[in-house]
C-alpha cells in the first residue's frame, strides 16, 4: 500500500481567488498482486458561489454553488490487462444539488496510440448546473413591462458519451 497523502491550499486575496489548488487525500489499495486501485475524495468550497448574490461578488459561470464535492476511484493495469486503466469519477454541487457521475476507460493498442472512452450521467435537480436545461425563458420586455415567458426549451442533460484517439510522439 502507498501513503496517504493530500493537498488543500487556497489562495485568496482582494476578494478574489487567485488560485484554487485542490486535492484530497489520494491512497493506493492492493486488491490483489498486480491489482490496486486508488480512491480519493475531496470538499471544494467556493466562497464566491450564488447561493444568494450579495455585494460585488464575481460571476463565474458554470461555477456557481458554494459547496461542491468530488471523488474518484482509479484501477490502473487490473490483473493481465497491462494497457488498459478504469476510474470512475463523481462531483457534485451541493448548492443545488445536481451530481456527474463519469466512468471512463483507456487502452493502449499500440505503443502510440491510446483509445480512450467515457460515459457520463447527469443526475439530481433538474436545472442545475450539473443536470443544466429550461422548459420555457421567463421574460420582461424593457419597454412596456409585460411579463412573459418564451417557448423556448433546451431539453435537460442526461448522459453524454464519448471517444478519443490520442497519439503519444
Amino acid at each position: 500500500m502507498g501513503p496517504l497523502s493530500g493537498n488543500n491550499d487556497i489562495h485568496a486575496a482582494d476578494e478574489r481567488i487567485e488560485d484554487l489548488e485542490l486535492s484530497g487525500p489520494v491512497t493506493t489499495i492492493a486488491l490483489d498482486d498486480p491489482v490496486f486501485m486508488r480512491p480519493s475524495a475531496s470538499p471544494v468550497p467556493n466562497v464566491f458561489g450564488l447561493a444568494g448574490i450579495e455585494g460585488s461578488a464575481p460571476y463565474r459561470p458554470f461555477y456557481l454553488g458554494r459547496h461542491y464535492g468530488a471523488m474518484f476511484l482509479s484501477l490502473p493495469a487490473p490483473g493481465s490487462w497491462d494497457d488498459v486503466v478504469f476510474t470512475l469519477t463523481g462531483m457534485g454541487n451541493f448548492t443545488d444539488m445536481s451530481f456527474l457521475a463519469r466512468f471512463d476507460t483507456s487502452i493502449t493498442v499500440l505503443t502510440y496510440l491510446t483509445i480512450q472512452a467515457y460515459i457520463q450521467g447527469h443526475m439530481g435537480r433538474k436545472g442545475g448546473e450539473f443536470r443544466f436545461g429550461f422548459d420555457e425563458i421567463p421574460f420582461t420586455d424593457p419597454s412596456t413591462g409585460l411579463s412573459m415567458t418564451l417557448p423556448i426549451a433546451y431539453p435537460y442533460q442526461l448522459v453524454d458519451v464519448g471517444v478519443n484517439l490520442r497519439v503519444n510522439f
